[in-house]
């Protein structure tokens, strides 16, 4: 009977702590992002900002998470995020061959990630690492508001590979933390999040708030016909559930 205790208690403390390092959580929310830099096509620069009224506005995203206590198998995010900003602009802008006085420009760079990481846990601070993939969706346009040149539009379509690095501390005593992360290929490509959660309900199901600050750096010549030198950034709040 004492052996058959122990090897229930072994098994109930096992089981225990395998449940304390699952956990899985969810979040949606706006990313208030608008881009600055320049497009350059045939060795004609623009800025997207200046040139084309290119302006900040409000975008969805939604993130998920996963993770177990198996070894080696990594745990695993999906991030699914839409960028879209559109303006106007009476400024010269050459653009695939085409010179547009008064024009309408639109930018969408929707974009997923997969990542796959791995833990570290310490005193004060989580660290996560990994890597994955991110793939952008999207196409550029310019119209001539005039109607004497045909609107042009090249696919910013593309799959990147990604290093991943995150940090997560949780406040003693209080339903806070702050995290960061950062989803990068070298100099090519940066994807920066700083934010901070405030957990309105601190058991089981976790329901709270979060917000931050976002920055994504594309520097490119290999998409379609153009050359990218772009930063989009701001600001964010959403909602999260987290157990």
């Amino acid at each position: 009977m004492k052996k058959y205790a122990l090897a229930f208690t072994v098994l109930l403390i096992s089981t225990q702590s395998q449940a304390d390092v699952l956990g899985a959580g969810l979040g949606t929310g706006v990313w208030t992002s608008g881009p600055v830099g320049t497009v350059t096509t045939n060795n004609n620069e623009f800025d997207v900002k200046k040139d084309t009224g290119l302006s900040s506005s409000n975008n969805n995203y939604v993130w998920v998470y996963f993770n177990h206590p198996l070894p080696l198998i990594p745990n695993i995010r999906l991030e699914s995020t839409r960028v879209s900003s559109s303006g106007s602009g009476s400024q010269n802008v050459t653009y695939l061959g085409n010179t547009y006085g008064n024009h309408e420009t639109d930018l969408n760079l929707n974009q997923v990630d997969l990542l796959l990481y791995w833990g570290i846990p310490l005193p004060i601070v989580d660290i996560n690492y990994g890597f994955g993939a991110k793939q952008f969706t999207g196409d550029l346009t310019i119209t001539d508001t005039d109607g004497n040149i045909d609107p042009k539009t090249t696919d910013l379509d593309g799959t990147i590979p990604v290093g991943y690095l995150a940090a997560h501390a949780n406040i003693p005593a209080l339903p806070l933390s702050f995290s960061a992360d950062i989803k990068t290929l070298g100099s090519l490509y940066n994807d920066t999040t700083i934010k901070g959660r405030y957990d309105i309900t601190s058991f089981g199901l976790k329901l709270g708030i979060e917000a931050g600050y976002r920055s994504q750096k594309l520097k490119t010549d290999e998409v379609g016909d153009i050359d990218v030198d772009l930063k989009i950034d701001g600001y964010f709040a959403g909602v999260t559930l987290v157990f």
